[in-house]
């Protein structure tokens, strides 16, 4: 997390969330780990990571909810 140059509470919320996908990386076929923040930066290292992002700000209920549905 150190190459994107992260404030200490990103750095702290990305060690989090890699530790929840290398648990979820154990298991065959799961989708996309998606994380949900309005935090622009945040949001941009979490997408060149690999991961989804649903921005709360930007998605309404049934936009979510179609969103995570296409996952499938």
């Amino acid at each position: 997390m150190q190459k994107h140059g992260l404030k200490h509470r990103d750095q702290t919320d990305c060690a989090i969330l890699a530790s929840i996908v290398n648990y979820l990386r154990c298991f065959v076929g799961g989708s996309l780990p998606q994380v949900v923040t309005a935090d622009r930066d945040f949001a941009k290292v979490i997408k060149s990571e690999g991961f989804g992002v649903i921005n709360p700000e930007k998605m309404s209920v049934e936009e979510v909810k179609a969103y995570l549905a296409s996952l499938d």
